[in-house]
């Protein structure tokens, strides 16, 4: 069939139109979007203006934001440093050859030179628990039952200036022999191992109720207002800490029940180191292989309690009706007592005899 003038005109057209882009497109930089990133041809890069710029904005919306409490956490360690900056140790604070003596009223750092050496202090224990769980209290115990300071992997002001020097320790820093840590997640972003590992259960409800009086009383051992517990605040608050806790259980119980775990791990009910202190620290400190001849400090009126072991609260003796936990909506009841009945299942699947402790002292609404 033959093309009459027009069509040969047409598609002559045509091609040249085609050849003159992809010319075009050779000649001139241009982008190309793929994976989110922008890439140009690597010898036009120069040419244009701030690519860097370009890259790295998007670059960094892809990237999702850290959790808040990791933020929390650095930035504590940030606030740690420049305290121990300031913080000059003499003599009279160190153990110079890492041998507590028997005086109830001396607590002091370890020798870092000599922890290296063979020896009971020359590894890592974890003090663990959940928020709420009597941590800081456990520390006390410890301070006067060892002669050590403790550490912690978080950083508190208040404890610090309360009589807690080893708050600004690393939680590699060689000086102190056991760190406080609530969550096995944060030891692993902060990169602290532990040789060791006490952890502390106690029921979720009484930690949760601990943890919102330290929070809304501004102090360690305040007590809430009981109007606060009227608030949405308690209701948001409760359900997420209840989250929380079947998290972390389940982390330090997995942990504590690896085989091929390096760990060794201590469990203690905090009711039972609330009526049997002195039998608890000495299963501790057995379990630490550690001297025991500082228990008798815990028989001296003021040393078992410490500064911030928080008495007890105004609602534990309320009505069932007006009972913080009956405040909270049914399906956040019910949330928690799904909470305790698969912590009491992983705690007896363990072989362990704590799991009463994951309901001791539950109100019945």
């Amino acid at each position: 069939m033959m093309r009459t003038t027009k069509q040969t005109v047409l598609l002559g057209f045509g091609l040249f139109v085609v050849s003159f882009l992809t010319i075009l497109s050779r000649r001139h930089d241009f982008w190309k979007i793929s994976n989110q990133r922008m890439y140009l041809p690597h010898a036009d890069r120069h040419r244009v203006p701030h690519y860097r710029t370009h890259v790295q904005n998007i670059e960094q919306n892809s990237i999702k934001e850290e959790p808040k409490w990791m933020t929390i956490i650095r930035e504590q360690q940030a606030t740690k440093k420049r305290f121990r900056a300031t913080m000059k140790l003499n003599t009279s604070e160190i153990w110079t050859n890492n041998k507590p003596t028997k005086d109830c009223n001396d607590t002091r750092f370890l020798n870092k030179l000599l922890i290296n050496k063979p020896g009971k202090f020359n590894r890592r224990v974890a003090l663990a628990s959940f928020p709420g769980s009597g941590n800081t209290w456990l520390r006390h115990l410890f301070h006067v039952t060892t002669g050590i300071w403790t550490g912690s992997v978080y950083f508190d002001a208040k404890l610090y200036s309360g009589g807690f020097p080893g708050e600004v320790s690393d939680c590699r820093d060689p000086s102190v022999f056991a760190v406080k840590v609530h969550d096995a997640m944060h030891s692993d972003v902060m990169e602290c191992y532990f040789d060791d590992i006490i952890l502390v259960l106690r029921n979720p409800y009484n930690s949760i109720m601990s943890e919102f009086n330290r929070r809304k009383g501004a102090s360690h051992v305040a007590v809430a207002d009981e109007k606060e517990f009227l608030t949405s605040d308690w209701e948001r608050y409760a359900k997420m800490k209840i989250n929380s806790f079947n998290a972390v259980l389940q982390r330090w119980l997995e942990l504590c029940s690896q085989k091929s775990s390096k760990h060794r791990c201590h469990i203690t009910a905090y009711q039972d180191l609330v009526q049997n202190t002195t039998a608890e620290m000495a299963k501790i400190l057995k379990h630490l292989g550690l001297p025991s001849h500082r228990l008798r400090c815990l028989d001296i009126p003021g040393f078992k309690d410490g500064p911030f072991h928080r008495k007890g609260t105004k609602t534990t003796n309320k009505t069932n009706r007006t009972q913080p936990l009956c405040l909270l909506t049914q399906g956040t009841q019910d949330l928690l007592s799904r909470v305790v009945a698969n912590g009491k299942e992983k705690l007896l699947r363990g072989g362990r005899e704590f799991a009463k402790e994951l309901e001791y002292q539950m109100p019945t609404c």
